[in-house]
Formats: structure tokens, C-alpha cells, sequence
């Protein structure tokens, strides 16, 4: 039964400390809680302050979409009206024709140069070449250009027609050497210019590099056949060579982590060489390209024959939201969360003397201060439970009452000190004699009771006396004295002596 004696202290002591964990269980909920409110509200903050990036991102690119857009309708616009006047006045008027060109330039930067393509037969270069002398053009002569390889001029091959360039403003002494290069001993001008004839419309070459070093892209229209003096009628076409890079002022878009690239289809994304116009803004760093997510828009924009792609990406930031109010809603949750971790640690320092106090107060109402064990109101108690249980398992119990036979000599010759001494080691034995299903409790002086399972009958009853016999008999040496232990023992037995457990420590008293 000493297991069982144990319980209604446990239960007690533990009956508190479930109270306590549920406590401690609400004070974790509510932590819990202002956390994940606090996270909500910083989730609300940063979708809020994506949606509107997102907004801004859409509303700035759409602009630069229809800028550009606007852009190139411009460009369709003056090679359209160039090629009106090359019908209408031809070139062969330097002075007219360099003054139209002049004003186009200095009302739009991102024209770089205007020029027109004669296609004459073989027969005619050298007349060509006349005319041109003509009109004050001194470094004009039939030429190839070998764009691929080493970039130089060389004589152009035999054939029967040729498509040189027969006009260029604005120019200086550089670029005017390009009058007369044959057009079509570049491969991707030859390709554009046919395609402009096959369509009879604008047609756009693929970006490259510009003598300053820009890139730009050329843009063909087919004027058709235009009369020239001593020459007769032949095919011209019209030339708009376009600076890229002002096709997209940079200062229409500052965001930074923005990126904007405008491209060529023929070419894949990655390949810078298809790359007309490529703005930069700020990096962002490694952190912010996990944590935020990268806005992108792409489209083509252009007619059939000047399709380019824009693509404008933007990576947002730190700077892309509400930081003051992130950064309040952060510290607001973790003060909050210290507050309520600071109030459940006071709490349960608090609990924890409280329980101490209480499990104290316990034991001075159920436990003997001199021998630490059971009294006699924790005996009836358990007592009490162990009949119960006895019942239920239709088992019998012995109640064994013990008193030391010399224990009020001993103190009233040796005094208090020998005489406690003498107890606490009694009832060590006690102790080490009961077992696992055993109970000892101290009553008054020197008496003690023991509850002890046994099969309910007399045989059991006199071997658990024997045992007692044996184990309280001895000589002890206290303080320097020999004392004697021997001890009176009385045992009832449950259900034959009765089931109360007064009745049954009654009973085994008067059996001593």
C-alpha cells in the first residue's frame, strides 16, 4: 500500500500544478496570439504596399509603353515624309535638301542621319558618279563594305545593278565617306531593303553599332522611282538611321531595382546585341530580391515590319514600402510578446511559492516533523482508500499496531535528543521493512501503524508479526548509549476485524 499511500498527496500536489500548466498554457496562447495578430497586420502592410508598387509599376510602364509607341509612329511619320520629298524635290538640290534634313534633326535628337538609296544598272556609275561630283559630294565613289569581318571598304563586285548610297545628312568628312557604298554588300541592309520593296512599306533592321559607338537600327522605305538627271527613272528608297538609346529618355523612369531593356525579336533576351536601349536603376541586394518579389512587363510594341519588345522589370525593396510602419509593427509585437513572457515568469515564480507554501502547510498537516512520516489524519485517510480498494479487488488487509517498549524510559532518563533519535531510527527501519505495496504511519510517542496486503487470514497475520518481531529487536547505540529495541505488536484484520479504519486500529491495539 505505499504506493497507494502516496496518491492523495500526489494527486494534491499535482491537482495544482495542472492548474498552473493550464495558466501557463493561456499566458503561451495569448503570446501566441499577439504574435500572429502581428504578423497579420505586417502581412496587410506589405500586400497593401505591394499593391500599390504594383499599381505605380503598371502605371509607369504603360507610359513608357505609349511613349514608345508614339515614338516609333514619329519615326514611320518623317521617313514617310522624307520619302514624299525625295519624290517630290529629289536630292540633287544640296542646299533645299540639306535644310530639310537639318530641321528633322533638330527637332528630333534620336535621328542620327537621313539618307536615300539609288538602284541603278552598271551602265550608269560612272554618270552617278558625275552627278555627285556635280553637287559638291568629292568623296563619292562606288563602294563595298565588309561589316563581318575586318569593317573595311573595298571595290564592289561586278553586276548589273547596284543600290548606292547617293545622299547622307547630317555628315562630316567621316561619314560622308559612306557615299556611295553599295547597300547591298551588307547582308542584314540588303535584307531589309528587299523586304521593304516586297511589302512596299517601312521595314527595320536588326540593331548594331554606330560609328560613335551608340547602337542604332536603320529603318527603309521605298520611295519608288524618282527621276535623276542624265539618269533617268530608278528605284530609291528612303533611309532613317535611329540613335536607340533616345528612344527611352532615362530620366522618364527612376524607380530604383528597375531594369529596362529594349530588344530586337530576332534576338534572344540574353544576348546584349539585340539590346537597343538598356536602363539600369539601383541594385537591390541579395536580401531584398528573396524577401520581395520582382515586378515584370513585357510587350511588343511597333508595326508588323518594326516589332521590337519592351521589357521592364522592377525589383522591389525595402524603400518600396511603408518601412516607419513595419518596423513599429515589429517592435510593438515583440514588446507586447516580452510584456506577456515578463508577466507569466512573474506569475509562475509566484505560483511556484505559493505551491511551496501550500505543498509546506501539506505536510505539516499530514507528516510527522521528528520522522517524516504519515500522521494520524493522512493514516485515516489513506486507510480509508486502501479499504476501498481492498473491497474492490476482494483482497485482505493487515493493520499492524506497533509501540516501543522502552521508549518513554528512554526519555525520561536520556531526554528528548536521545529519545528523538531513538524514533527516527526506528522508524528507518520501519522503513526499510515495508514494501512496495506497504504503508507506516507514527501516531503519538512511540507508536506507529502499518498497513500491509495479506491473503485475510490468521497465518498471514502471524508471519507478518514474526517479521515485525524480528526487525524491531536489536540493540542501538545512540549518543554513546545502548539502548534496547523491542516493540509491542497488535494486528487486526480486514474484513474479519471490521471495515472502518478507526475500528480496525482499535482493534489491533488491543491485540498488542
Amino acid at each position: 500500500m505505499k504506493g497507494m499511500q502516496k496518491s492523495s498527496f500526489y494527486q494534491h500536489h499535482y491537482t495544482n500544478t495542472g492548474i498552473n500548466i493550464s495558466r501557463t498554457n493561456v499566458f503561451r496562447v495569448f503570446s501566441l496570439a499577439c504574435i500572429l495578430v502581428s504578423l497579420i497586420l505586417f502581412v496587410l502592410v506589405f500586400n497593401s504596399g505591394v499593391s500599390k508598387a504594383e499599381h505605380k509599376f503598371h502605371s509607369y510602364a504603360g507610359s513608357y509603353d505609349a511613349h514608345l509607341r508614339n515614338t516609333l509612329l514619329i519615326n514611320e511619320t518623317l521617313l514617310e515624309n522624307f520619302s514624299a520629298f525625295l519624290e517630290v524635290v529629289g536630292y540633287e538640290d544640296k542646299e533645299v535638301a540639306k535644310g530639310y534634313v537639318d530641321s528633322i534633326v533638330k527637332s528630333f535628337s534620336k535621328v542620327y542621319i537621313i539618307e536615300a538609296v539609288h538602284r541603278i544598272p552598271r551602265d550608269l556609275i560612272d554618270e552617278v558618279e558625275r552627278i555627285q561630283l556635280a553637287i559638291g559630294n568629292s568623296s563619292y565613289k562606288l563602294k563595298a563594305f565588309d561589316f563581318d569581318n575586318n569593317q573595311r571598304f573595298h571595290e564592289v563586285e561586278v553586276k548589273p545593278f547596284y543600290s548606292p548610297i547617293v545622299f547622307i545628312e547630317p555628315a562630316d568628312d567621316e561619314q560622308r565617306n559612306i557615299l556611295g557604298l553599295d547597300v547591298e554588300s551588307i547582308d542584314f541592309l540588303k535584307t531589309a531593303m528587299e523586304r521593304s520593296q516586297k511589302v512596299d512599306g517601312i521595314v527595320s533592321t536588326p540593331p548594331f553599332e554606330l560609328i560613335e559607338g551608340d547602337f542604332g537600327y536603320v529603318m527603309f522605305n521605298p520611295v519608288g522611282r524618282v527621276a535623276v538627271s542624265n539618269v533617268g527613272e530608278g528605284m530609291m528608297f528612303s533611309l532613317l538611321v535611329i540613335r536607340a538609346k533616345e528612344l527611352m529618355p532615362a530620366h522618364m523612369f527612376k524607380e530604383s531595382g528597375t531594369q529596362i531593356v529594349l530588344y530586337h525579336p530576332d534576338f534572344p533576351r540574353q544576348d546584349t546585341d539585340g539590346h537597343l536601349v538598356e536602363i539600369l536603376g539601383g541594385s537591390r541586394s541579395n536580401i531584398e530580391k528573396i524577401l520581395f518579389p520582382n515586378l515584370r512587363y513585357e510587350k511588343v510594341v511597333g508595326g508588323e515590319e518594326q516589332r521590337l519588345i519592351l521589357l521592364i522589370e522592377q525589383q522591389l525593396g525595402w524603400d518600396t514600402f511603408n518601412l516607419p510602419l513595419l518596423i513599429t509593427i515589429g517592435v510593438f509585437s515583440m514588446l507586447l510578446t516580452l510584456v506577456v513572457v515578463r508577466y507569466r515568469n512573474i506569475y509562475n515564480e509566484s505560483d511556484e511559492k505559493r505551491r511551496k507554501a501550500e505543498y509546506a502547510i501539506f505536510v505539516m498537516a499530514n507528516y510527522d516533523p521528528l520522522t517524516q512520516l504519515p500522521n494520524r489524519p493522512h493514516l485515516l485517510n489513506q486507510l480509508f482508500h486502501s479499504l476501498a480498494d481492498a473491497e474492490e479487488a476482494k483482497t485482505g488487509l493487515c493493520v499492524a499496531y506497533i509501540k516501543l517498549k522502552d521508549y518513554e524510559r528512554i526519555e525520561l532518563r536520556s531526554g528528548c535528543g536521545i529519545s528523538d533519535a531513538f524514533l527516527v531510527s526506528s522508524s528507518n527501519r520501519l522503513r526499510k521493512f515495508v514494501s512496495e505495496n506497504d504503508f507506516v504511519a507514527k501516531l503519538d510517542g512511540g507508536e506507529f501503524v502499518m498497513v500491509s496486503d495479506c491473503g485475510g487470514v490468521d497465518k498471514d497475520v502471524d508471519e507478518l508479526k514474526k517479521l515485525l518481531d524480528e526487525r524491531l529487536k536489536g540493540i542501538m547505540v545512540i549518543g554513546g548509549e545502548k539502548l534496547s529495541l523491542d516493540a509491542d505488536i497488535g494486528i487486526s484484520l480486514y474484513p474479519r476485524d471490521g471495515n472502518d479504519p478507526k475500528q480496525l486500529i482499535r482493534v489491533a491495539r488491543d491485540h498488542m
